[in-house]
């Protein structure tokens, strides 16, 4: 009697052991845990837009406008100054000048025509 009343403990504190053990993993699951982690860190914010001040922004614009100027006023001169050296050369030297711009574009286009088909069979090779 004694052995089958020992047996029937042992079965009774194996059973507790493993209906504690799943109460326990109940308790301590992933939704509950990010839940409360939520709750103590807060919602997360991407990054959220930041407005400047008026008086940031005008000064802003009015950079912005004063360096248009600034940029308009130096193609202007270089221009002018292009022109300029030009216009005081002798007529040879002027046909000269006139010669080589030519030369000058055609090897551009050259160039860029040869960049063109280059790239083009390179861009063939990856299809």
């Amino acid at each position: 009697m004694n052995k089958l009343h020992s047996s029937k403990l042992v079965v009774l504190l194996f059973a507790s052991l493993f209906v504690l053990a799943s109460c326990n993993s109940a308790l301590f699951s992933k939704s509950v845990f990010n839940r409360t982690e939520r709750r103590i860190s807060g919602p997360k914010r991407s990054n959220p837009k930041v407005r400047e001040p008026r008086q940031v922004r005008s000064a802003k614009k009015q950079q912005e406008k004063r360096q248009e100027r600034i940029d308009k006023d130096y193609d202007k001169f270089v221009k002018n100054s292009r022109k300029r050296s030009f216009e005081i050369q002798s007529p040879d030297v002027k046909a000269r000048m006139k010669q080589n711009e030519s030369h000058i574009a055609a090897r551009d286009k050259a160039k860029d025509k040869n960049i063109r088909s280059a790239s083009k069979n390179r861009a063939r090779k990856f299809r």
